[in-house]
């Protein structure tokens, strides 16, 4: 028997109403194949003070009948500030072409080295949820050299590179996650920049086989070949509350004695490029051993 699918996400977040902390910076150097851009992996750059990125644009009108006719806004991407506490050493050899000498280990500005376009993440926290940014084609300027004497207080000095992010040849300026988006996408955010449709969806499970102790049951998702990781789910009625059974984590179950007349969900949970969480309908409720139930009859 197979027991119709109920798709169910789980784990609703709120949204927040303020945002605060800027943390989670990295960059990911940028590669332009004529129009189709890739990433390296994100590296992470600690120590984030400060980012204000303004929008770069203008509004302009168009008159006709003596009234504002139509009027257009331009989009030219962003352009600010980033402040870290201190710029490190792969960053300036990744991004603004510095040298490191092999051996000494002394590293070397040279003018003539042309900076690299990047990808700029981070992350700025809510009061219920946090945001995590990409700005997909950004280019900074060099950070600056200064500091200042020890007074009676030891006060850190920081650095800044200037930021420009502008859209990609696709129009895409940058993304950021919602309170709505999955967990697989948000926990993978700093592995690798994300690009839409790179993420597939979960859409189903369901579960066959014979709701009878010693019988096995079995867990299918859709689409097929979905990477996911499962959870069996026990309750004493069928519309009860669901806990997962102990150890039972595959594809199919063996129905012990434990689950006699008990209800069974399958639970399946996107992982590597699958997200969401879906979860099956209920079985029977699971009846006894066939054997046992001939010696109680006889």
């Amino acid at each position: 028997m197979k027991w119709k699918f109920e798709v169910r996400f789980l784990g609703e977040k709120k949204a927040s109403k303020v945002q605060f902390n800027l943390k989670n910076v990295h960059y990911a150097i940028l590669e332009l194949n004529g129009s189709v851009p890739s990433w390296k992996p994100p590296v992470p750059v600690p120590g984030a003070v400060n980012l204000s990125l303004e929008q770069q644009g203008e509004v302009t009108p168009f008159y006709a009948d003596g009234i504002v006719y139509y009027q257009s806004a331009a989009n030219n991407g962003y352009s600010g500030d980033l402040e870290m506490a201190l710029f490190p050493d792969q960053m300036l050899i990744d991004v603004w072409g510095y040298e490191l000498v092999e051996g000494d280990n002394v590293l070397i500005e040279n003018a003539n080295a042309e900076a690299k376009p990047f990808a700029l993440l981070f992350q700025i926290d809510g009061d219920a949820t946090a945001r995590h940014y990409c700005m997909y084609n950004c280019t900074g300027t060099r950070p600056g050299i200064s500091s200042t004497t020890n007074t009676d207080v030891k006060e850190p000095q920081t650095q800044t590179s200037t930021i420009s992010a502008v859209s990609l040849p696709s129009g895409n300026v940058f993304a950021k996650t919602t309170h709505e988006t999955p967990d697989q996408i948000v926990n993978s955010w700093y592995q690798k920049v994300y690009e839409k449709g790179q993420y597939k969806l979960l859409t189903a499970v369901s579960v066959s086989g014979t709701a009878q102790v010693g019988e096995t049951l079995m867990a299918t998702v859709e689409p097929s070949g979905a990477t996911v990781d499962y959870r069996w789910l026990v309750s004493d009625s069928e519309d009860g509350e669901y806990t997962a059974i102990p150890g039972k984590t595959e594809s199919t179950l063996v129905l012990e004695e434990a689950q006699n007349g008990k209800y069974i969900k399958a639970e399946a949970m996107g992982k590597e490029d699958y997200v969401g969480t879906v979860l099956s309908a209920a079985t029977e409720a699971v009846a006894a051993m066939k054997s046992l139930r001939r010696l109680k009859n006889g």
